[in-house]
């Protein structure tokens, strides 16, 4: 993001190239595979907007996802085969590449729950209850830690100010793994689709409204599965809390907080869309006069 490239690398690595959804990524790669250097300037401030529609914000998601996907299919077996490079390079472009394949195993994870915690409770393995709610402690440790060094990092001494926002984080990037994992297997099976930008509605202030911008995102079924899905783990919190699995309770709540969150904002930003794009529609002065000569 806000990468500078001379031209000369451009075109040594290749040019831009377009079957990858993340060209920027796959050129970057290529790069340096030719041998150039990338320098982070972490002081060089460059605005952007981020999404405030749920919808673009997935839309956003679901392309660099597939994206990354399919740029690890073209450009890994070059990375892995370069002797030049040393291995922990290419442990960490494996990393890089593929690690939205957490989405998948995150949601293999989650359909399991239910059946575990019932066959441990009919088979009275309370015990492993807790070795498993261990490893589940130490995994989640490390992910609110990478959150924690983030929020330090980027926002200096007020970094506490805002750890408040970590919980929420990790709730949201559990909601997006239902859209995330399609983007994955859809570069695994090699579908093609088109380039879809991010919507931008130019939004600078909390009273600037972006629904009746020009911009659209689509709406899709993953909406409705992630309401599902969230509806489901709440029963699974119940259950939980009825069989006497309180240690798990916290992390039941944060899956389905961000099921339902992402599932039902997506609904509600999308309905709100169409709807002010008709009563733009009809505002129009033309649409007005027609109406009134009826």
């Amino acid at each position: 993001t806000a990468g500078v490239l001379r031209k000369s690398c451009i075109e040594s690595a290749g040019g831009w190239q377009h079957d990858t959804l993340t060209e920027d990524l796959d050129l970057s790669y290529r790069a340096q595979l030719k041998g150039w250097k990338f320098v982070y300037l972490k002081d060089w401030a460059v605005d952007a907007e981020l999404p405030v529609d749920m919808n673009a914000f997935k839309s956003q998601q679901h392309r660099w996802a597939k994206g990354a996907i399919q740029t690890a299919i073209k450009i890994l077996p070059q990375i892995l085969s370069a002797k030049e490079l040393p291995l922990s390079i290419k442990v960490e472009a494996c990393f890089h590449l593929l690690g939205n394949f957490a989405y998948v195993l995150l949601l293999i994870l989650l359909s399991l729950m239910l059946p575990i915690s019932y066959f441990w409770h009919s088979f009275g393995w309370e015990k492993v209850v807790f070795f498993n709610l261990f490893i589940v402690s130490a995994c989640t440790l490390s992910v609110i830690r990478f959150y924690v060094l983030t929020t330090r990092e980027v926002h200096g001494r007020e970094w506490t100010k805002y750890l408040k926002y970590v919980p929420l984080s990790i709730a949201l990037g559990t909601g997006i793994a239902i859209n995330n994992s399609k983007a994955v297997f859809e570069a695994i099976l090699g579908k093609k689709s088109e380039f879809k930008r991010t919507p931008k509605f130019a939004v600078t202030s909390k009273g600037d409204n972006w629904r009746t911008r020009s911009y659209t995102s689509s709406k899709e079924i993953t909406s409705l599965i992630e309401l599902t899905v969230g509806i489901l783990f709440v029963l699974q919190t119940a259950y939980g809390a009825f069989i006497g699995y309180i240690g798990w309770i916290p992390f039941l709540l944060l899956i389905q907080f961000g099921f339902i969150y992402t599932g039902l904002l997506s609904i509600i930003h999308g309905s709100q869309r169409q709807a002010a794009k008709v009563n733009s529609f009809i505002s129009k002065p033309v649409l007005q006069k027609e109406i009134k000569n009826l």
